[in-house]
């Protein structure tokens, strides 16, 4: 619940010289979503000061990660609206169920008078989709005490860790960032990738490689 790539503007262009319709901005690839979660470490890199060349434990984290969060994404915002499969960009950032949980992963970003990094309540769906993946690291699968699924706020809800997406992480949540059931209750995440996604977790472990190696290029790492 509660990123756009070199290759998915190929196929946009690919698109557009066969005729094809292009899709709209707001509709992201698998590799617009991956390249947006790795400018979000870039990002997280920079603010905290440390060498985004540097393969030190943000980027092993995020790394980690990306394929977990890709999973998360195919049951929030997968093939819906004008995002669709056939048009080659599934992925809606702009999608909002009940005005509250937005974009690409479905989070809410206030819960007045708190407010996710990079939200507000005047903003509460920022359209950087890298804003959503630096929130979600930093706070929704944290220790952060207000948000996190290693905090307390996984009390208020459930803290098991969602199950079948390849995460990394301890189940019991002890050490590391995790994806919880009580901040994602989009159904069964690993069922919607083996039923939904041509090629299954493969398709998302390699837009995620292919994602990491372009930032890096763009860092001149």
């Amino acid at each position: 619940r509660l990123a756009r790539s070199a290759s998915g503007s190929t196929q946009r262009l690919a698109r557009s010289a066969s005729g094809g319709s292009q899709p709209p901005a707001h509709c992201l690839t698998f590799d617009d979503v991956a390249e947006k979660w790795f400018q979000a470490y870039e990002q997280l890199a920079s603010d905290d000061g440390h060498d985004v060349c540097v393969n030190n434990r943000l980027r092993k984290d995020m790394k980690k990660m990306c394929l977990p969060a890709l999973a998360i994404a195919v049951s929030e915002s997968y093939d819906i609206g004008q995002c669709t499969i056939s048009a080659g960009a599934p992925f809606d950032s702009s999608a909002c169920n009940g005005g509250t949980m937005c974009g690409v992963w479905q989070i809410v970003g206030c819960y007045l008078p708190l407010c996710l990094p990079g939200f507000t309540a005047d903003v509460p769906n920022p359209p950087d989709v890298a804003t959503h993946a630096k929130a979600i690291y930093t706070h929704l699968t944290s220790s952060e005490p207000n948000w996190g699924c290693n905090g307390e706020y996984s009390g208020k809800l459930t803290s098991a860790t969602i199950p079948g997406i390849r995460q990394k992480q301890r189940l019991d949540g002890s050490k590391g960032h995790r994806f919880c059931a009580g901040a994602w209750t989009g159904g069964n995440y690993k069922n919607n990738v083996l039923n939904r996604v041509d090629g299954k977790f493969k398709t998302l472990k390699k837009a995620c490689n292919r994602a990491l190696k372009r930032v890096l290029r763009s860092s001149q790492c």
